[in-house]
Formats: C-alpha cells, sequence, structure tokens
C-alpha cells in the first residue's frame, strides 16, 4: 500500500465493532469525497488488511456510510479463516488416509458425508470470495447489504454444518 496519511479523526465515526480493525486512510488518489472499502488476498486466499480509504473532500458521513460494508467484510474474513482451518482438517484427514490402505467403511461414513463435506468447503469458498467482490463494488443500496448479509448467515450454516459432518 502506498504511503497514505491515516485519518484517525474518522475512526472515530465507526462501529464499535470494527473500530481499531480497520483503519481509515486519506487517500489523494481519489475523487472529492469518494470512500472505498479495500482489502488484500493472501497467499492462503485470506481476506487481510481491511480498510477504508477516503478521497481528501470526505465527510464524516462518507465514511458512516461504508461502515456496514466493512463490518461485513470483517464477518467474511472470519469465516474464511473458519473455512480455511475445516479445509486444512479436510486435508489432513486425507493425507493421513492415503497413508494407509483406505476403509472406507472405517475411514468415513458410509453416506462418504466427508467428502461431501470436502465439496461444499470448497463450492462456499468461491461463493464468498465472489460476494467479497460485490461487496467491495461502490454503490451498494441497502436492499443489497440486506441480502449479502442473510447470504453470509446463510453460508456459516452450511458451514457449522459442514463442520458437524466431519466430526461425527
Amino acid at each position: 500500500m502506498q504511503d497514505l496519511k491515516r485519518a484517525e479523526n474518522f475512526e472515530k465515526y465507526l462501529s464499535p465493532n470494527i473500530k481499531g480493525k480497520v483503519p481509515v486512510y486519506l487517500d489523494p488518489d481519489l475523487e472529492g469525497n469518494t470512500v472505498r472499502v479495500n482489502y488484500d488476498i493472501d497467499e492462503n486466499g485470506l481476506v487481510t488488511n481491511i480498510h477504508i480509504r477516503c478521497g481528501l473532500e470526505a465527510k464524516p458521513m462518507d465514511i458512516v456510510l461504508h461502515d456496514r460494508t466493512a463490518r461485513t467484510m470483517l464477518r467474511y474474513s472470519g469465516f474464511m479463516e473458519q473455512m480455511t482451518q475445516i479445509k486444512n482438517s479436510l486435508q489432513k484427514q486425507i493425507n493421513n488416509s492415503l497413508q494407509k490402505t483406505i476403509d472406507f467403511k472405517e475411514d468415513f461414513p458410509e453416506d462418504l458425508r466427508f467428502w461431501e463435506a470436502r465439496r461444499e468447503v470448497e463450492l462456499l469458498e468461491k461463493i464468498i470470495k465472489n460476494r467479497l467482490d460485490a461487496k467491495s463494488e461502490l454503490g451498494l443500496k441497502d436492499n443489497d447489504q440486506i441480502t449479502l448479509d442473510a447470504e453470509i448467515q446463510y453460508l456459516e450454516e452450511q458451514l457449522a454444518l459442514h463442520e458437524k459432518n466431519l466430526n461425527e
């Protein structure tokens, strides 16, 4: 990230659950009061460095209007981290199984929920990345925010279900 000046005076307007977690920077390359929620994807595919950039003419209300987007991206970030942990656990189980003769009835449930969960977790990862891209777009209306928040809730429930199947 280029050398941007931290706009700590704007950070006080963020909601308590993201204050201190999502920094705000002044970005002279953004026109007027433009505000954007940015993030990076690390080598493991996890969302990192969620931050808000604002043009030099941005006002506190411009920042507040992007608070919900930043909160949702933080939720996705945590969700993706949890999903990565589950994927790593799945891979470890697969690797352990490949080191010995696999007895599917012994090593995995008869209905092969293990393999289904693995496929579903991979699919959820793709869905989340797609939603993150949509979330970072400017101009999301309240309906879009509500829909994306509901989708996150649904995806979290799906992940919990697949995690439960893996642990049975």
